[in-house]
């Protein structure tokens, strides 16, 4: 009996998480139809519940102030993120790396007026952004997308100078 107990318990704990996190995100993050992530705002970061990720809120070289992402946001080239995420994760093991273009699509807000990111990213650049995709049909291309419209190009050269969104598993 008392196992039975224990685990309804857990069942509606784990309930009770889902409808806060499921209301919050409503509130907060008003998912739409393109992305069904539940997104939550944890200070400098957000949570992706549905995936189970964890973004940096602000794009590299910008810090968050509460309401939105100040300061200048690098652009940089795909030889230069090495050392970028070197300086995310000096350890070398909390896990930061480039999102995939699924990954990046969870920010879309179609509801949004441009820029269509999500509204919990607040001042980050509406731009080209990369990806940990390299073209496999051209090679020495690489996968990037544009946080305006959402579109992903295939054809970006590495020397290119484009933002960076940190992205880690949880």
């Amino acid at each position: 009996m008392f196992r039975v107990f224990t685990h309804l318990r857990r069942f509606l704990d784990v309930a009770v998480v889902l409808l806060v996190a499921s209301a919050m995100s409503v509130a907060f993050a008003a998912a739409d139809e393109t992305s069904s992530a539940i997104i939550v705002p944890r200070g400098d970061r957000l949570l992706d519940l549905e995936r189970n990720l964890e973004w940096q809120r602000c794009a590299v070289g910008q810090k968050w102030t509460t309401t939105v992402c100040a300061g200048t946001a690098l652009a940089v080239p795909l030889d230069d993120l090495p050392s970028l995420i070197r300086l995310a994760d000096p350890s070398g093991r909390e896990g930061w790396r480039l999102p995939t273009r699924d990954e990046i699509a969870t920010l879309r807000c179609s509801d949004c007026p441009r820029p269509a990111v999500h509204r919990l990213m607040a001042g980050i650049p509406a731009a080209g952004y990369w990806t940990s995709e390299e073209n496999g049909l051209v090679p020495g291309r690489w996968w990037s997308v544009d946080l305006t419209t959402f579109r992903a190009y295939g054809r970006t050269e590495r020397s290119r100078r484009l933002y960076v969104l940190f992205v880690r598993d949880r």
